[in-house]
Order: structure tokens, then sequence, then C-alpha cells
């Protein structure tokens, strides 16, 4: 995807259907250089996102594995914007911006740091529009929907059963494992 890696442009320059294009354009790619069709799409979080939306846009008949999928963007959004403000209470030990002080500095013109990258209005617009709920025609293959947990569950999670709903009664499956993206790293000062 454009902005990522070593491919080309700046990460904070390209948006949530960017990326839904990019893999739209890399599974034609790879199916026009292996000369087999591609069968499935996978992803983790907002990657997950990426591939039911891309499936459902253009009308993929593809398997979907959907590792804790984001399900509507406005919430994800508010869960990225508390954790600028958490990490900026760590790192200078004071009150951090608010919600609406962080989205004015993006409405504004600038950006904010999302765990190293920085993301402006027109990213965060799109990744708040987004919402596989109310996709206008779900994907057309069978889904999976996996729910990540560090204790068990004791039900599916109301976003996720929408989702499955959505996705014509898409199974669930719950694991139990510590989600990735909320383990702390492990830090020490140096000897």
């Amino acid at each position: 995807a454009r902005g990522y890696g070593d491919s080309q442009g700046r990460f904070e320059d390209f948006t949530v259907d960017d990326q839904v294009e990019d893999l739209l354009a890399a599974r034609q790619e790879l199916e026009r250089r292996s000369g087999v069709r591609c069968q499935g799409l996978s992803g983790l979080r907002l990657g997950a996102t990426v591939a039911a939306a891309a499936a459902a846009r253009a009308g993929l008949d593809v398997a979907l594995l959907l590792w804790e999928p984001v399900v509507r963007g406005e919430r994800y959004l508010d869960d990225l914007l508390r954790g600028v403000m958490a990490k900026e209470m760590a790192n200078t030990g004071r009150a951090p911006r608010t919600r609406d002080e962080l989205r004015a500095c993006l409405a504004a013109g600038g950006e904010v740091q999302v765990e190293g990258h920085a993301l402006r209005q027109a990213a965060l617009q799109a990744i708040a529009r987004l919402d596989l709920t109310a996709l206008p025609a779900p994907p057309r293959g069978p889904a999976l929907v996996v729910q990540l947990s560090a204790r068990q569950e004791p039900a599916v999670r109301r976003d996720l059963a929408a989702l499955a709903a959505a996705l014509g009664g898409a199974p669930v499956e719950r694991v139990r494992a510590p989600p990735p993206w909320q383990q702390n790293d492990a830090w020490a000062p140096a000897p």
C-alpha cells in the first residue's frame, strides 16, 4: 500500500479509501502474475476492515478472515485519540490535550502522531466514515470474524455480532489471546 514500508508516498497523505484501492490493485496484479484466482482476503483490525470494504466494493466472491475488524470508524477514531492522550500524559507528565483539542488541531491542518504515524484530517475523516454494518452490498463469499480477548468473554461483542449479521450470519470465533495492540512494550532504564 502507498505510504507503507518501501512503497511510494508518505503515510500521512493516504486514506482508507486509498488502501482499499491498493488492496484491489495488488490482488489483481497477483492474479495476473500467478494465473490463479484469489480465494480470500484476511486482515487484522483496520486491515480486516480494508479487506471487507475491498471485497464489498469490488463485489468479490472470496472468503474473508477478519481478525478484530474495526466495525465502526468513529469508535475506533475515539480509541486512537484516547491513546494519543495517554501517551502525551506519559511522556510529558501533565494533562494531555483533549479529544476536542486534537480534533481542532486536525481541522486546522495539523497532524496527530498515532503509533508513530502522522495522521491528518482527511485520513481521520475517512476512518470516521467507516461502518462495516452499512456497506452498500456485503461481500459475497463466506466470512469468519475473530474476536480476541485477554480473558474469556461471556458473549460476542455487540459490534462484532452486528457485523456478523451484516455478513449474512457469519460465525464469530472468540479466541482467548491478548490483543497485540493492547500490550505495552517492556521498558527498563539502561543500567
